[in-house]
């Protein structure tokens, strides 16, 4: 229910990561903020399940002391989704989101992508939530970055409403379904 900061570096020369997380279950599962600035986080189910708020992207203010390392964010989850969000939003603006056998990211809130590559059988996918007395959908919305589907849509909205500022969108069977 508190903050989860992840950060972490790749090095140019040897690829690997300062920070990496591997997990059969959930990498992390959190009901307050998670932030990720960097680091190789594997699982095979959902590598980020959250109900807060959930941010992949770069820390400008982090200051990595070996010009050999640069900030770098790669999610891969085998099974599942990448990112899957109950309540609270979803912010990418960088990093490399990837589902092998699933949709890389699925909320039941508002979606903004902002740069980044996400990649899954389908690239983005907003879902229904419901209140006491009544159910909504929150908007996608996608500034730029890659989003592909590599069996379905490259952004799928099962409702609600898509605002499409940037980037490219890449889908097998439909770029942008609603």
């Amino acid at each position: 229910k508190g903050i989860i900061i992840i950060n972490g570096a790749k090095n140019n020369t040897t690829g690997e990561y300062t920070t990496v997380i591997n997990a059969t279950n959930y990498a992390v599962s959190n009901s307050g903020s998670t932030y990720i600035f960097g680091g190789k986080i594997e699982a095979n189910n959902t590598v980020v399940n959250g109900n807060g708020y959930v941010y992949v992207g770069e820390d400008k203010n982090v200051n990595l002391d070996d010009d050999n390392y640069v900030a770098s964010t790669e999610l891969l989850s085998v099974n599942s989704n990448a990112i899957f969000v109950d309540r609270g939003s979803v912010r990418v603006d960088n990093g490399n989101i990837k589902s092998l056998n699933n949709t890389a990211i699925v909320a039941h809130s508002t979606i903004t992508i902002n740069g980044g590559s996400i990649t899954g059988t389908r690239g983005v996918k907003n879902e229904e939530w419901c209140g006491w007395t009544y159910c909504a959908f929150d908007p996608i919305y996608v500034n730029g970055g890659t989003i592909t589907g590599t069996q379905n849509e490259g952004v799928y909205l099962t409702g609600g409403d898509g605002y499409f500022n940037g980037g490219l969108i890449i889908g097998q069977t439909d770029g942008i379904r609603n």
